[in-house]
């Protein structure tokens, strides 16, 4: 799944929350959709290589490619909210062992992200 930038427009601070590198137009793949059940949905993108990914807002983005990437698989969290991504990702505590900067995190996220950008291009 690609996804465009569509801006910030006049939504508040916790739906703009780390979205000043983004450019209008500029189109992303997305590594990982997160639907919360009552809360926002997010897209995991990696603005930088190397820095790690982030969540965003999705509001702050609109469809491009809506084809999934063929290596996402789904997980339905204790209160119901669903995430789709590598099956690796979706394992208790992966992303707090990632942002540790754990090494067999970091090298499950990277083929993770491989296979991922191999599907959206």
């Amino acid at each position: 799944m690609k996804v465009r930038f569509v801006g910030v427009k006049d939504y508040p601070q916790h739906v703009r929350q780390g979205a000043n590198g983004f450019h209008e137009g500029q189109v992303w793949p997305v590594l990982e959709a997160y639907f919360s059940v009552d809360g926002p949905n997010q897209l995991r993108i990696e603005t930088i290589e190397g820095e790690g990914p982030g969540l965003y807002d999705s509001r702050l983005f609109e469809i491009v490619d809506p084809t999934l990437s063929s290596v996402w698989c789904c997980s339905i969290d204790a209160d119901g909210s669903l995430t789709f991504a590598p099956e690796a990702w979706l394992v208790p505590g992966f992303w707090e062992q990632f942002f540790d900067q754990v090494p067999d995190a970091i090298d499950t996220f990277e083929i993770g992200r491989r296979a991922v950008l191999a599907d959206s291009e």
